[in-house]
């Protein structure tokens, strides 16, 4: 872990330079000394309210999984969850870090496992598809040469995060998977297969709760951006809201260590019709200072006070 770590950071901090030196060079960030003191209240409220409505949802899938987790358990899991999650490719080392979390707090770790798991795929499902209905409904960005590309790769990764999530509930689906195949077709269908019967281990009634708890949640992550975006001109409302569905969407599958670089770097493709390159560098720049960069500094806190790197480091989740 600390070498994937330490690549991640190393990686983190050169596209993210890279990213916001791009964004700076393109267009002077502007505009943010106009923000009014609600805004500003706004946001103040909203930060918080994304740890504790994460939070909520590890305490959801939790009970979904007959493993109850306690508040205080949750919200350790939630920030460690943010650290590793940012400082490496594809989030890979955030579920397990979120995983010796609850360990340690007492969860049962094939419960943890699950949780863990549960909350990232079925999170990740209902924010690209919340991606997806922006675009179709037309309220994506506004350069018409993205909203194909966009709109399609949203889609694909959509339906293929929908297949093990229907497969844990469809057994006859789960056994067709794991019939065995030759070549990269059976590697696929077995990993589906795998990770449909980890989601089978939650309740069949609690999805409803579970896809709400991750509305409530990405209500309050996505909110940031449309505040900052609203408050610096943004109009209309609804085209802000889209737009910043798909950037925080673009945000969570970029390559890069957290959507480092490319996220900073794209803020005129995303907010530039609506604002203004200068405003949009702004409000992107202050978007990720609070939902990214913050959290990374919350999170060394965390993990320093928690003993350091080695708590996580020397763990078999």
């Amino acid at each position: 872990m600390r070498r994937r770590l330490a690549l991640g950071s190393v990686l983190f901090l050169a596209f993210a330079g890279a990213g916001i030196a791009f964004a700076i060079r393109g267009a002077r960030p502007e505009g943010l000394g106009a923000l009014s003191g609600g805004a500003w209240a706004l946001l103040a409220l909203l930060v918080p309210a994304i740890y504790a409505l994460d939070a909520l949802r590890y305490r959801v899938i939790g009970a979904a999984a007959g493993a109850p987790i306690g508040w205080a358990a949750a919200l350790e899991a939630s920030v460690a969850n943010f650290f590793f999650s940012w400082l490496t490719p594809g989030a890979a080392m955030g579920a397990p870090a979120a995983i010796v979390t609850l360990g340690r707090r007492g969860v049962p770790l094939a419960a943890a496992g699950l949780v863990a798991f549960g909350k990232s795929a079925t999170g990740t499902l209902a924010l690209l598809a919340l991606a997806f209905l922006a675009l179709a409904l037309g309220l994506g960005p506004a350069p018409d040469t993205l909203v194909g590309p966009l709109a399609t790769g949203a889609f694909v990764v959509t339906a293929a995060l929908a297949l093990p999530v229907a497969a844990a509930r469809l057994p006859r689906l789960r056994a067709w998977l794991g019939r065995p195949r030759p070549g990269w077709r059976g590697r696929l269908a077995a990993g589906v297969g795998d990770a449909a019967a980890r989601l089978a281990g939650l309740r069949p009634g609690a999805y409803l709760l579970i896809f709400i708890s991750h509305l409530l949640y990405f209500a309050a992550f996505i909110g940031v951006a449309v505040v900052a975006v609203a408050a610096l001109g943004g109009q209309p409302l609804a085209q802000v809201a889209g737009s910043s569905t798909v950037f925080t969407a673009f945000s969570y599958v970029a390559p890069t260590p957290g959507g480092a670089g490319l996220t900073e770097g794209a803020a005129g493709v995303f907010f530039g019709a609506l604002v203004g390159p200068g405003r949009a560098v702004a409000a992107v720049l202050l978007v990720r200072g609070l939902t990214f960069y913050l959290q990374i500094g919350v999170g060394l806190v965390y993990v320093l006070a928690a003993g350091g790197l080695r708590i996580f480091a020397a763990a078999r989740p």
